[in-house]
């Protein structure tokens, strides 16, 4: 009797761990490839920079989050290409919630010319997506300005002709630093630019927190979707997608 016991007992636990191991292999996401709905390309990055493009798309339901995004460049024939993913769980309830996503790509530095961006599909094959151009620098200094420390962005959209608005706001950590303006070009890739410049006194400096905001009006020749691009002191920028 002891016997059929342990035997039993020895059973039930080879099914518990057996059972533990399926249900945790039937957590695991799958990772899928899928080509965003618009690659934007800031032209303002010079070849002394750490260049950025942004990808935008749209999850289909719940059961889709975000992947990470592989890169690869290839200097000698100027070709970025880009395979984006996303993790599908397949083991559970789904509501049909389209769901937008950004994600702000960092490519490092790269040379001088013109760069076709080409994105991989689900079936295995590349589409170019994009064109992604770095100037000469024309400086030794990482910018061509000095820019302010934004950390956040707002977008207001109003139905008047030139009454949509950026607002921009931050904190100078040095009292002798100030906005001195914000400027901004229209793309024609449908990319906004927004470069707000910072001035430095060199008088009686004194490191302190003093919050800054600024608002600009926008009225690109374009309209539908586009990426406000804002450039800011500590080297990344911030990104935002909006319906002009």
């Amino acid at each position: 009797m002891n016997k059929v016991l342990v035997n039993l007992a020895i059973l039930f636990s080879v099914v518990i761990i057996s059972a533990k191991a399926a249900t945790a292999q039937d957590f695991k996401p799958v990772l899928l490839v899928q080509e965003p709905e618009h690659v934007f390309t800031p032209m303002g990055f010079d070849d002394n920079d750490n260049v950025q493009m942004v990808l935008h798309g749209y999850l289909s339901d719940t059961c889709h989050k975000t992947g990470p995004v592989y890169t690869r460049v290839d200097k000698e024939h100027k070709t970025i290409y880009v395979r984006n993913t996303v993790y599908f769980y397949s083991g559970c309830w789904c509501a049909a919630v389209l769901t937008p996503y950004l994600q702000t790509l960092n490519l490092g530095l790269l040379g001088v010319g013109s760069y076709d961006v080409v994105v991989e599909k689900p079936d295995g094959t590349f589409q170019k997506m994009a064109a992604l151009p770095v100037a000469v620098a024309k400086t030794p200094s990482p910018d061509d300005y000095l820019y302010a420390p934004v950390d956040h962005l707002h977008f207001t959209q109003r139905q008047a002709p030139q009454s949509s608005e950026i607002t921009l706001s931050g904190v100078f950590r040095n009292s002798c630093m100030t906005l001195k303006d914000v400027k901004v070009t229209y793309r024609p890739n449908h990319v906004v630019e927004v470069q707000p410049i910072a001035e430095m006194d060199t008088t009686n400096c004194t490191i302190d927190a003093k919050p800054f905001e600024a608002t600009v009006k926008i009225n690109p020749a374009y309209r539908g979707t586009a990426l406000i691009h804002v450039r800011s002191l500590n080297g990344q920028s911030l990104n935002q997608v909006v319906d002009l």
